[in-house]
């Protein structure tokens, strides 16, 4: 998930909050995916605070009770290769509902690495949700299967 609208006030880019349009509309768009979001087994937050706000209300609209998980390679600037091998190299074990809140560029070339799709194909507008599944967390192995916005 690409995080809500931010406002623009903060002390640095990690401070900027989210706005009331952009807690409405992540509220809205993971509202319309609960049944898919239920059996979420850990979510994945970039440090800033605007994403960490999103995995925030992702939780509580979908009931999920366990910590949120800070991930320095959820960043905006961060490589699609550098976010695909941090979260293969995290121990989940049997888990396999995984949600990562991120940001723009990642966001998009992210899921394009993944799922092997041409560079420009997605487009993660804020508080767009993307659903992946894969066997292994590798470049083009994963399928994408649906993208609300």
């Amino acid at each position: 998930m690409r995080h809500g609208e931010a406002g623009w006030q903060g002390n640095s880019d990690m401070d900027r909050t989210l706005t009331d349009a952009g807690v409405d509309k992540v509220c809205a768009n993971v509202e319309k995916r609960r049944n898919e979001l239920q059996g979420l087994t850990r979510i994945l937050t970039s440090p800033y605070l605007r994403a960490r706000q999103t995995a925030d209300l992702m939780a509580k609209t979908i009931g999920y009770e366990d910590e949120l998980i800070q991930v320095d390679w959820l960043v905006p600037d961060a490589a699609p290769q550098t976010a695909i091998d941090g979260l293969a190299a995290m121990d989940f074990k049997n888990e396999h509902s995984v949600a990562l809140c991120s940001h723009q560029p990642l966001s998009s070339a992210f899921v394009e690495a993944l799922c092997g799709i041409e560079r420009g194909y997605i487009s993660m507008g804020t508080a767009n949700l993307v659903a992946m599944e894969t066997e292994l967390v590798a470049a083009g192995l994963a399928e994408l299967l649906w993208h609300e916005h």
